[in-house]
């Protein structure tokens, strides 16, 4: 770490770090928790590399606080402290995860959607990121206007070295009022990322979300992550019992997991382009 973040952190909590150890797991930042001089344990996150991704981790502050503020049940760690090349978050406590893990965490998303509902337009109070995708989330009044302007046809036009892909995702752009037909319920606040990596539980078997890339848009899109690479039937059955979802959501969930698969197609390559041609092949 740059000693002048070091320091310009110790300064904003008040306090000199005592001890810290390296955390794995992220491929983007480097995560450390601190041990601190007032005795509490803190969770820092940098970057030194933050200027090719601006406004990085202010844009996941800005999410985590919402979350935070929506979240019920759920843990969602506080902001200690943000900067350009860096952020301090609570620490958690983890502990293992239960059995009832799944449930906990379909039943609490659940109750955050619905403390979440607005009025409001799509989109969130800034532009962030997917990983390292940047997301934009300029308000729209429409729901499937925001689909396509924001998520669908920018990520479409980053993967120009996989032309069949883009000609596909063109297609389905054009056909969204079809593949969407059904939904049009008011937005709601979503994780954005929920996938196994992303949620946990603490010793007291609290579980906890995080590493968000939130907008305010239609709840069936947080089941894109969830089921390519997060949770099970019980975390959406869990989730039914408190919100049911409604009729032709698991159609509609296809175009928010090829969403997944195309940011994967772009972030890690080649491996994904048949995955995401199959899937646009069944949609468009």
């Amino acid at each position: 770490m740059n000693p002048d973040t070091q320091r310009q952190i110790e300064r904003e909590l008040g306090a000199s770090v005592t001890q810290r150890s390296a955390v794995g797991g992220g491929d983007i930042n480097q995560a450390a928790a601190w041990e601190l001089s007032d005795g509490r344990g803190v969770f820092v996150k940098t970057n030194t590399n933050a200027g090719t991704l601006p406004g990085l981790f202010e844009a996941e502050a800005a999410g985590l606080d919402a979350l935070r503020n929506a979240a019920g049940a759920l843990g969602v760690p506080e902001v200690l402290a943000v900067g350009r090349d860096y952020l301090v978050l609570e620490l958690i406590d983890i502990g293992g995860k239960s059995a009832d893990f799944e449930e906990k965490l379909g039943h609490g998303l659940a109750q955050l959607h619905q403390r979440s509902q607005r009025d409001e337009g799509f989109g969130f109070e800034a532009d962030n990121y997917l990983g390292r995708l940047p997301q934009g989330n300029t308000m729209s009044e429409g729901y499937i206007t925001f689909w396509r302007e924001r998520r669908l046809l920018p990520l479409i036009e980053r993967l120009s070295a996989y032309p069949q892909v883009v000609d596909r995702g063109r297609r389905l752009a054009d056909r969204l009022e079809d593949v969407l037909a059904g939904s049009d319920e008011p937005p709601v606040l979503i994780h954005g990322d929920l996938w196994s990596g992303n949620a946990c539980a603490d010793r007291d078997g609290r579980v906890w979300i995080y590493d968000p890339a939130c907008s305010y848009t239609n709840r069936e899109v947080e089941f894109g992550m969830t089921r390519l690479f997060g949770f099970g039937s019980r975390f959406e059955a869990a989730y039914r019992e408190v919100w049911p979802l409604q009729d032709g959501w698991e159609r509609r969930v296809e175009i928010y997991r090829l969403h997944h698969l195309l940011s994967h197609l772009w972030h890690f390559g080649g491996g994904y382009e048949s995955q995401c041609r199959a899937l646009l092949d069944r949609l468009v």
